[in-house]
């Protein structure tokens, strides 16, 4: 008889939220759109000048209503903010500090804006935890799953009642532009781990200084 194993490793994981993340948001906003692109862990070079080299979008979702930038975070529990960072707590157990998501997903919205000009680009943080709860001092742009079909209906309104709607036409040009940067980047999913860890050890290394 075949036992299966269940184990995931850490990167297994992050993978399997990021790519359940994907395919809600995109069957969640082919609801309210027409034309809807998705794109999963899209890494950029933004030749910033900044470290590491390369930054990974999870999931970029192109449509009438603009460019919403998903950064995913699989926390479960509830989640509040102290200045910049931010803590997730379990019954019975220690809060666990986490990095603010918000600002990692900063750089990545930068770089798309800068790649076409003029287009709507908006920072989002998507938490997939089943349990997740968020604090309601946290600002809007952070969401569960539960919340992600109320935040895409208001995203359409708004689309709409700012008459802002791209045309067909012209998400299908955005999603080439940003199909290609990708392609230009050329950076294996290993290859940026390695520079982020590469990035990270000097930081460490710099700090112990």
């Amino acid at each position: 008889m075949k036992t299966q194993n269940n184990y995931q490793t850490p990167e297994e994981k992050s993978y399997s939220s990021e790519a359940f993340a994907a395919n809600l948001l995109s069957c969640e906003f082919k609801k309210a759109f027409e034309h809807v692109f998705t794109i999963q862990g899209a890494i950029f070079k933004p030749n910033d000048g900044l470290m590491p080299s390369s930054t990974e979008a999870d999931t970029i979702i192109i449509c009438e209503g603009g460019i919403f930038v998903f950064e995913v975070k699989s926390w479960d529990g509830f989640i509040h903010q102290e200045q910049s960072t931010f803590f997730v707590t379990q019954p019975g157990k220690p809060a666990k500090h986490r990095d603010n998501p918000i600002h990692q997903n900063t750089r990545k919205c930068r770089y798309l804006k800068a790649l076409v000009p003029g287009i709507n680009v908006q920072n989002r943080v998507l938490i997939t935890g089943e349990n997740a709860v968020l604090d309601y001092k946290l600002p809007p742009l952070l969401m569960t799953r539960q919340d992600i079909p109320h935040c895409v209906r208001t995203d359409s309104y708004l689309a709409r009642h700012k008459l802002n709607l791209i045309p067909p036409d012209e998400v299908k040009r955005i999603y080439q532009v940003i199909a290609g940067a990708i392609s230009e980047a050329n950076v294996t999913k290993e290859e940026h781990i390695a520079n982020c860890q590469f990035h990270h050890k000097g930081e460490l290394a710099l700090q112990a200084a």
